[in-house]
């Protein structure tokens, strides 16, 4: 893999944190902030009771930790998807990969100058929806072995994201009326490209420039409609698999 430009996400950040330090910005650690007032401007509540008074508020914490009357909780749902990192006998071709089939398969890289590793990642399902954790690894790593040939299997790990009615994420305004509070969520595991084009609407929006994406993103662009119905009945259903799950498990255990 020496060919492969490494992908080192720390370095960035911290580069990314001095211009903005340069600029003239504040940057504040150990300050959860836990809701938002929104009246002529926007004021960021803190943990500790704290009021931060600010002209705009961009709330990108994977899923809105506050909501403005916008009913984000019953126009997403929770997706769980699973990742090998494994060894194999094959030299990773560089490029990352995905089919258009069911199941779901996507192929990449994890960056190493010592180590030929392959990120394995598919199995989706709605969170307490899906098999037992296990019976996920095993149908990747049958699916990698199969395909390429395990050396040794050296990690695994389960994610979690969210999906929006309509597959496209929530950028922009988080309400017609709070149109200062501005939220990214719904990226549904594509946070890499989702989070670009977020910042680029947010940040145009903000020094009010057009930008001929906003509109498609709008979280502002349904209104009521049989398919909300539809969302709720299965936000309830994931709740209904999840108690159902917890509880026989409880009950093998005891």
């Amino acid at each position: 893999m020496k060919n492969q430009a490494q992908f080192h996400p720390l370095k960035y950040l911290l580069a990314l944190a001095e211009a903005c330090k340069q600029a003239g910005v504040t940057i504040y650690t150990d300050t959860p902030a836990i809701d938002v007032e929104h009246y002529k401007h926007p004021a960021i509540i803190t943990r500790a009771g704290h009021r931060i008074k600010c002209k705009n508020v961009v709330v990108a914490s994977h899923f809105p930790f506050h909501d403005g009357q916008g009913l984000y909780p019953i126009r997403m749902y929770a997706e769980r998807a699973y990742v090998l990192a494994v060894k194999t006998k094959e030299q990773f071709p560089g490029g990352m990969y995905i089919n258009a089939e069911d199941p779901t398969r996507s192929i990449r890289a994890l960056s190493s100058k010592e180590e030929n590793i392959w990120l394995i990642v598919g199995e989706n399902h709605k969170t307490g929806q899906g098999e037992q954790m296990t019976t996920h690894y095993e149908a990747l790593k049958e699916f990698a072995q199969k395909q390429f040939g395990i050396a040794e299997v050296l990690y695994h790990w389960s994610t979690q994201d969210l999906t929006t009615l309509d597959k496209l994420p929530y950028i922009g305004p988080i309400t017609k009326t709070e149109d200062a509070v501005y939220v990214g969520t719904g990226y549904r595991k594509w946070g890499m490209t989702s989070g670009t084009i977020a910042g680029k609407i947010i940040s145009d929006a903000i020094i009010g420039k057009e930008n001929a994406y906003a509109h498609i993103f709008s979280p502002s662009r349904f209104k009521a409609d049989p398919s909300a119905r539809k969302l709720i009945r299965g936000n309830t259903d994931v709740a209904k698999h999840l108690l159902k799950r917890k509880i026989g498990f409880y009950k093998r255990t005891v």
